[in-house]
């Protein structure tokens, strides 16, 4: 536990930054508008079906490995974020963390999920200190990750359908490193568009355009 309190210490000031800094992004109900998700209208009906979810497998790490995960991502919301922390998902090398009884979601979620995505980054560093291992880590409150994945594939569909119809490349708004992921996975077998990222650092977007046979 001295470790463990240590390594805590040394991020204490950016989770307490996070906490001071999502108080002034989102507060009270948390609507799609205030979450930071785009709210966009559908041209034609949606025809890239979604990508399935990945299948479970046995973990690849131990029961300890994820109540260490749960109880520090638990001890960073007793710093003043509230809420209670359940593993929701052990598969392969995923392991998804969820925040139940928050009491302020979009103080907890931030502008865009930044808070979430912080959160994540900073489990993900626990587990490789002490366990030596990486893990896919997800930490969600208020299903808010499957809100986001609606309202980006409702975006990209949108921005398929000007490229169609138009003939133009389209670029998404900045996406974090997931989001983008998720939307290359979307068209990733698309026989009509392709995708690719440009932009560096927060600027990094993707665009989409058409296919030219020949």
């Amino acid at each position: 536990m001295t470790e463990q309190r240590g390594f805590f210490g040394f991020f204490k000031g950016l989770t307490q930054s996070l906490f001071e800094g999502s108080k002034k992004a989102d507060s009270g109900s948390l609507s799609e508008a205030e979450a930071g998700l785009p709210v966009v209208s559908m041209i034609d009906e949606p025809t890239i079906p979604r990508p399935e979810p990945e299948p479970d497998q046995p973990p690849i790490f131990s029961d300890e490995v994820a109540e260490y995960a749960r109880q520090s991502l638990q001890d960073i919301l007793d710093l003043g974020f509230g809420g209670k922390v359940v593993v929701a998902q052990k598969s392969g090398d995923r392991l998804g963390l969820d925040i139940v009884d928050a009491t302020d979601l979009g103080r907890l979620i931030g502008k865009d999920g930044m808070t979430l995505d912080a959160l994540q980054t900073l489990v993900r560093a626990f587990i490789y200190k002490k366990f030596g291992i990486s893990l896919r880590i997800s930490v969600d409150s208020g299903d808010y990750k499957r809100r986001r994945d609606d309202q980006l594939y409702t975006q990209a569909m949108k921005a398929v359908n000007t490229v169609l119809t138009k003939g133009t490349r389209a670029s998404l708004r900045p996406m974090n490193a997931s989001e983008r992921r998720y939307i290359h996975t979307l068209f990733q077998d698309d026989a009509r568009v392709k995708t690719f990222s440009v932009g560096d650092g927060n600027y990094r977007h993707i665009v989409i355009e058409k296919k030219f046979k020949g």
